[in-house]
């Protein structure tokens, strides 16, 4: 008897044979070794581009903060002037034993009672986001010939060249003065003047000379 021409057609139409060349994997399979080993040479040169990117990125932030910290005590500063009838304060009163930050803290934070000096600070305008992570670090310092008992020490506010420099970096000391100012600013000082203009300023911009009128706010003394 033939076999009836109507019978179904097989099902399994799977090559029983391989392209020249082509590989089979297992589906089930991970990654091979060298291909962990890609992939994490990758990420490695992708973090090495990114880190420094970041990094600078953080350093300009924090510069910004400080630059906008300067800015405040200045306002700070001219409202404790125009209540001391024109004086500054004192960078330290030795009487009372205070510093100009103690002075013109009531005029930023009113509400709040001064906590005192160094990193218990954190988290104001007296604190530099850069500052150092010391015992003894201070953020800002007042420029030191402005003090009360100088003569120049009134009204130099209005001057009408205002190159005199108020407020700027400082190591571990309330005054500014040459030896005792800080670069920490990627190498360069901020500084806010008289007239609350800010500027940043690399070590060979700073007057070396105390007459100066960065310092002294006399431009006779040029």
């Amino acid at each position: 008897m033939k076999p009836s021409s109507s019978s179904a057609p097989p099902t399994d139409l799977t090559p029983r044979f391989s392209l020249p060349g082509s590989i089979k994997r297992d589906s089930r399979s991970g990654f091979t070794l060298i291909e962990i080993l890609t992939v994490i040479a990758i990420l490695g040169i992708l973090i090495a581009i990114v880190t420094p990117i970041v990094s600078n990125s953080l350093e300009r932030s924090r510069i910004s903060k400080s630059i906008a910290n300067l800015r405040q005590l200045h306002q700070g500063m001219s409202l404790y002037v125009q209540d001391s009838d024109g004086f500054f304060p004192e960078y330290w009163d030795y009487e009372d034993r205070i510093g100009w930050s103690e002075k013109i803290w009531p005029y930023i934070y009113p509400e709040q009672k001064f906590p005192g000096y160094g990193h218990v600070q954190e988290g104001t305008v007296f604190e530099s986001p850069l500052i150092e992570d010391t015992p003894l670090a201070r953020s800002y310092g007042m420029n030191r010939l402005l003090q009360e008992q100088q003569p120049n020490r009134r009204y130099l506010l209005n001057c009408p060249t205002p190159k005199t420099a108020l407020i700027m970096d400082t190591k571990e000391t309330s005054a500014a003065k040459l030896s005792t100012i800080n670069f920490r600013n990627d190498g360069k000082l901020a500084v806010v003047f008289l007239d609350g203009h800010t500027d940043l300023l690399a070590k060979d911009e700073i007057a070396t000379e105390e007459e100066d009128v960065f310092w002294s706010g006399s431009e006779q003394s040029k």
